[in-house]
């Protein structure tokens, strides 16, 4: 076994020398073929996706071509700023930026147009236009580009101003070859630029590209755990990087939180492969500790009421919520990397790790509902586990239903919204308590963004699945059995759970069925709410 020299790293940008990293080859291509073209180019994307650390890959590819006089700067730290102390603080840092790159340069005029940048001021979108204008004058060959991190930080009284220098520059440039003032500009940020509080009629959006910076894909997650792998000899199991894939969809924070969890915390020897086993315990590290990311998520979607009802009705209802990126709450919960388009055109929700922290985020609305249906003696979870180690899990639901049964179903009449999502919360609730008297693993899902809820429970190396709905009618009930059975048939599991709570007010019938269909065994509840 080898030493181990690097890490992952979920804290900062990516040190190559330090950090395991996904290099992103074909999008930084993509990025220098626009910077070519002179290309005004916006990139948005949620936090800790990885942008400044592919915009710092993309600006030293920029250093390697002594045309290009790349400057970078961000403007987190302006959002309390005035006007004025935002220009000449970022005007220091244009023209500091500038010397530095000259100095790196073979330019004959050098001391002249150093002596010039020592007594250039800038102080509005004015003296920032005549500075790139009289720059150019001065270095006609050399291409500006600037790079500016954490646009969302621009004041917001010099947003408009601002923008509307950089379109008018952009519009000289097009008319006039020579006059390439400013060759390319990237803004990068957490919202995009219509997101932004602005007069819309000096956005640049015709004149600039979306850049998207994807999440990683299963090829570039081996790539990233085969980094650790050739350093340290420590393999992975073929199904620990199909599940890293699954759990995260490729999020580069929760991919590189999860391996960090692998590799440094669970204390494997390193002559050990990494399990399946492994990932479970890592995966339930991951859910029950709290992290700046989760932090962020939970602050984004309780910035409006309109994300909670999207977000909860995307998870638990058959409806759905159909996804269209022109309405506002849909398209800055894409942006915040939450949702995502869907078969059939329907909002889902990115992965299973962030429909975890959206439950827990809106739970606390029932918290405490759950001991009206547990008895007043506590049950023994125990008793629900054969000798042979396997989960009476018939036994358990039929106990739940009892409870709420016998609770007279009030208790998923809960008076505040979302009341028609209460059933599938008190089951999460009461198999939670379930898996942690057992050390099981627990992992719901949602699989179709149309209420569709799947719940994994792993114990002994052994699978269970239970899903979850709202009624939606008895053609859609009874096409429910048959989609549980398919996915049993991919999940290699024999038996799968069926619940269905039904809200209709004078419709609405307890059932209980257990059938075979395709060869796989059904269980099958509907609950009332009366």
């Amino acid at each position: 076994m080898n030493k181990q020299t690097k890490s992952f790293q979920t804290e900062g940008p990516i040190i190559p020398e330090k950090n395991y990293f996904v290099k992103r080859q074909d999008e930084i291509n993509d990025f220098w073929d626009r910077v070519e073209q002179g290309k005004y180019i916006v990139i948005f994307a949620p936090r800790q996706t990885g942008k400044t650390t592919f915009f710092y890959r993309a600006m030293d590819e920029l250093r390697k071509n002594s045309v290009y006089i790349p400057i970078e700067m961000s403007f987190e730290i302006y959002s309390e700023t005035d006007v004025k102390d935002f220009y000449e603080n970022i005007g220091r840092e244009i023209i500091n930026g500038i010397k530095e790159r000259l100095e790196q340069l073979v330019v004959p005029n050098i001391v002249e147009i150093s002596e010039w940048l020592d007594v250039q001021s800038i102080t509005n979108h004015l003296s920032l236009e005549i500075f790139f204008t009289n720059l150019h004058a001065k270095l006609p060959e050399s291409k500006l580009v600037l790079i500016i991190d954490e646009f969302d930080g621009i004041p917001k009284e010099a947003l408009r101003n601002f923008l509307h220098t950089l379109r008018k520059i952009y519009h000289i440039k097009s008319r006039d070859a020579n006059k390439n003032y400013l060759h390319s500009v990237s803004i990068v940020g957490v919202r995009s630029v219509s997101q932004l509080d602005f007069d819309r009629s000096v956005s640049p959006f015709n004149i600039q590209g979306e850049f998207h910076l994807k999440n990683f894909t299963h090829q570039q997650i081996e790539e990233l755990l085969s980094q650790y792998t050739a350093e340290v000899g420590q393999k992975f199991e073929p199904v620990v990087i199909e599940l890293v894939y699954q759990k995260t969809a490729g999020q580069p924070f929760l991919v590189n939180r999860l391996a960090q969890i692998l590799t440094e915390e669970l204390g494997i020897p390193k002559t050990e492969t990494i399990t399946e086993e492994h990932f479970r315990e890592a995966y339930d590290i991951l859910l029950e500790r709290d992290n700046t990311h989760f932090q962020h998520i939970r602050r984004n979607i309780k910035r409006k009421p309109e994300f909670k009802n999207i977000l909860l009705q995307t998870i638990f209802n058959e409806k759905g919520v159909r996804f269209n990126i022109h309405n506002d709450d849909i398209s800055e919960l894409v942006t915040y990397g939450l949702i995502k388009k869907g078969e059939g055109g329907y909002c889902i929700i990115d992965n299973p790790i962030y429909q975890n922290v959206v439950i827990n985020t809106f739970n606390p609305l029932i918290n405490g509902l759950e001991t009206e249906y547990l008895p007043d003696e506590p049950l023994v979870f125990s008793d629900y586990i054969t000798l042979d180690n396997r989960i009476q899990l018939e036994a358990l639901i039929d106990n739940f239903v009892l409870h709420i049964k016998r609770s007279g179903y009030k208790i998923l009449a809960f008076p505040s919204p979302p009341q028609e999502f209460v059933g599938q919360y008190l089951l999460l609730t009461y198999l939670d308590i379930f898996i942690s008297e057992i050390s099981a693993h627990i992992y719901p899902e949602v699989s179709t963004g149309r209420g569709r809820m799947d719940i994994i429970l792993l114990y002994q190396d052994r699978k269970y699945i239970i899903e979850t709905k709202l009624w939606g009618g008895e053609k859609r009930y009874q096409e429910g059995k048959k989609q549980l059975a398919r996915y049993l048939e991919i999940e290699q599991v024999d038996e799968g759970y069926y619940l269905v709570f039904d809200y209709r007010k004078r419709e609405a019938e307890e059932r209980r069925e257990k059938e075979n269909i395709h060869q796989k065994t059904i269980l099958s509840y509907c609950i009332p709410v009366l």
